[in-house]
């Protein structure tokens, strides 16, 4: 008889040992919703000239092309990830983990007092793997990220994302009231964005 395997979703605080898990998880699943849909230069962690060199030297290698450019997109974003958050100890920044039996498979990044003026604190990032997007993650992150303002005694929370975005519909789905448009540039391709907002939060 088979045994159902018991899926046990723990939130906690991100720490520098999570960054190479963090690239894997924003290379993947900003490729994965993105693709086709922006220009290069938002689904990429490469500069063209650096594509280039990897691809051809895992050509010469007799590698896998595909596989050799996302480890070195994740490698770079790993390191970015290890530096930003070394650098910034800024005590107003909410970084959190959903992990699964063990494994990082979702973060969200808040950030007290940013973005809009007229919200107490903007959700900067929320990335889950596509593999276990639809299993509530994202709203566990969420709330958890009200949780932690709410603590603070803020209770309002804007968010931004690209108009294309497809998955842009849950943030309606868990109350997010349409704002307005917001306009993001990317090396040298604007792109139309969009605000969501909490007034009140759920906590």
């Amino acid at each position: 008889r088979k045994v159902a395997r018991i899926t046990t979703t723990v939130i906690r605080e991100l720490t520098l040992a999570d960054a190479e898990a963090m690239a894997h998880i924003i290379v993947t699943a900003t490729k994965q919703t993105f693709t086709g849909l922006v220009p290069d230069a938002y689904v990429s962690w490469l500069s063209e000239d650096e594509r280039a060199a990897c691809q051809a030297g895992a050509e010469a290698d007799g590698h896998d092309v595909a596989e050799a450019v996302a480890l070195a997109e994740e490698a770079r974003s790993a390191a970015n990830w290890r530096r930003s958050m070394a650098q910034d100890s800024d005590r107003s920044v909410i970084r959190l983990a959903a992990e699964v039996n063990g494994e990082v498979v979702g973060y969200a990044i808040g950030r007290l007092g940013a973005g809009d003026p007229g919200y107490g604190a903007e959700l900067e990032a929320i990335h889950v793997l596509p593999s276990c997007q639809g299993r509530g993650i994202g709203r566990l992150l969420i709330q958890a990220v009200a949780g932690r303002l709410a603590e603070q005694g803020i209770y309002s929370l804007c968010v931004g994302t690209l108009s294309v975005n497809p998955n842009r519909l849950f943030y309606e789905r868990l109350g997010g009231q349409y704002l307005y448009e917001r306009e993001y540039i990317e090396g040298d391709s604007p792109q139309p964005g969009c605000v969501y907002g909490w007034k009140e939060t759920w906590v």
